[in-house]
């Protein structure tokens, strides 16, 4: 399900990341400092909770879909389409990574990749994240409320009552990261983040009186979602804007569904911009390897090394989206359809 607005998002959320691990090099934050922009240093975060709520809005509306297409769902089927879609890319970074580490390039170990792939780096008690793998703590948290939520979906769309063992197993899995949560995340940072989900699903079960009601004034609504999911880190110190993570409940939402129904020049520019939304397209990978690109331990290398490195992972994004992701995706839809084609069969 391609959405250009959305796609439009992801870009500004992966931007974001990226503006944040800029200033790993020196060239880059002494420039950021003399511009007085030393701030978008804490925009990573910002970025990654856009990229939640935006998952939690496609993922139930994708399923949401099936349910109003096909008068049922499948929990299988889901699961087959995630995996198809999140684990090759991860792998191959994984891959990479250990490939590098095990010649001494970077400082990558086994444990590292491990705990990537598994997705143990939302974890304060995990050691093995470093800066290679530990921006795989979105990723994390990510699975986590994908291995939960089609259980709930399924058990309030149509009564189905799981087996208590595999509720119990899911909860413990999501309650990991908020007994020992990271320090950049916290306690407040995990409600969000599983807010932000949940507000998505509420958001595209309601998709359109909520865009009716937002359309009555989309500016303003635009304008103020934008304003107080930015501007907080520019206007007080970081520990105090950090504080307030719980204004992107309502700040993010705001602003994503109202760009839905704004109708500007100012949208046309940035939300249905082919450029931007092709951005946002291939923004996992993006996401992904710019992690390479911006490490801290290439903080002394020219700001125009920096420039091409980032420039090589966005060449090998759309590689990855268009030669692997993409027919992966395609498989994986296919698969998901024949496994809904059996239960419909079978029910």
């Amino acid at each position: 399900m391609r959405i250009s607005y959305l796609d439009a998002w992801r870009a500004i959320a992966v931007a974001c990341v990226v503006l944040a691990h800029l200033t790993n090099n020196a060239d880059y934050a002494a420039l950021m400092a003399k511009w007085q922009l030393s701030a978008l240093a804490n925009f990573g975060q910002v970025g990654v909770f856009i990229f939640f709520f935006i998952s939690g809005y496609i993922v139930s509306k994708t399923c949401l879909r099936e349910v109003s297409d096909r008068g049922t769902f499948s929990a299988t089927a889901f699961y087959v389409r995630r995996v198809f879609r999140i684990v090759p890319p991860l792998a191959i970074y994984v891959a990479c990574c250990s490939l590098l580490g095990f010649y001494g390039v970077i400082d990558f170990s086994f444990f590292e990749g491990f705990s990537a792939m598994f997705y143990l780096c939302n974890i304060a008690t995990n050691p093995g994240c470093g800066w290679y793998a530990g921006h795989t703590w979105s990723l994390a948290f990510e699975e986590q409320f994908y291995l939960l939520f089609p259980i709930l979906f399924a058990w309030f769309q149509f009564r189905r009552r799981p087996k208590a063992h595999i509720v119990f197993i899911t909860i413990v899995a999501a309650l990991l990261p908020l007994i020992w949560p990271l320090h950049y995340v916290g306690r407040t940072g995990f409600f969000v983040i599983h807010g932000l989900f949940l507000i998505g699903y509420v958001l595209a079960k309601n998709e359109y009186s909520i865009q009716k009601f937002i359309g009555n004034a989309p500016s303003m609504f635009f304008w103020a979602g934008l304003t107080f999911t930015f501007f907080p880190f520019f206007l007080m110190e970081q520990h105090t804007a950090k504080s307030l993570k719980l204004i992107y409940l309502v700040s993010i939402p705001t602003a994503v569904m109202a760009s839905s129904v704004l109708s500007t020049s100012f949208s046309k520019l940035v939300f249905e911009n082919r450029v931007l939304c092709h951005l946002g397209k291939i923004s996992y990978s993006i996401y992904l390897w710019q992690q390479l690109a911006t490490a801290p331990a290439f903080r002394e290398n020219p700001s125009w090394v920096l420039f091409f490195a980032l420039a090589a992972v966005v060449l090998f994004a759309e590689f990855s989206y268009r030669f692997i992701e993409g027919p992966l995706i395609s498989i994986g839809r296919r698969y998901a359809l024949e496994i809904q084609r059996r239960q419909s069969f079978s029910n």
